[in-house]
């Protein structure tokens, strides 16, 4: 049992399983309660009716660079089920997930100061922003960490074959 466990090919079979359900999540996230809450701020303060729609697009756009940090994932969790963890390719698309992370910071700000210009901006929900924008900075710094540990184990690697 502890050797399927700690087989490259099971291990690439969970983290894909795992993008498969994150992806599932975010997708009826964005299909379903994310609408039903506009239409229930709509309903409930008037002043907010005219932004529903705009806040629907806007969260389901905004769910775009998170789309593409897994096609990212789904990639590193194949090679690592060939036994290619530690690649410049591996490295680079960590590296790209960093600047998915980074635009998602972008992303948001920018919502942030669109919605608030207009008002339409309640407490709570600056404080979703803000605690988003956090956590996107977090996810591209810690990406970003992760493909240079990548980058140098794939050098090392590669002198290591050479050497050989």
């Amino acid at each position: 049992m502890n050797k399927i466990l700690q087989s490259r090919k099971c291990l690439a079979w969970m983290l894909k399983a795992v993008t498969l359900l994150a992806f599932a999540g975010v997708l009826f996230a964005g299909l379903v309660p994310v609408p039903q809450l506009a239409e229930h701020v709509a309903y409930f303060w008037p002043d907010y009716a005219n932004f529903a729609t705009a806040a629907v697009i806007y969260v389901n756009l905004g769910f775009a660079p998170f789309y593409g940090a897994l096609v990212l994932a789904w990639q590193v969790f194949s090679a690592i089920g060939r036994d290619e963890s530690f690649t410049r390719a591996n490295a680079r698309r960590v590296r790209w997930a960093s600047w998915l992370a980074l635009a998602e910071v972008v992303y948001l700000l920018g919502g942030l100061v669109w919605f608030g210009a207009r008002q339409a901006l309640a407490a709570v929900t600056v404080l979703a922003f803000l605690g988003l924008t956090l956590l996107g900075l977090a996810a591209a710094v810690l990406c970003y960490a992760l493909s240079v540990l990548i980058l140098q184990a794939a050098e090392m690697k590669e002198e290591a074959d050479l050497t050989i």
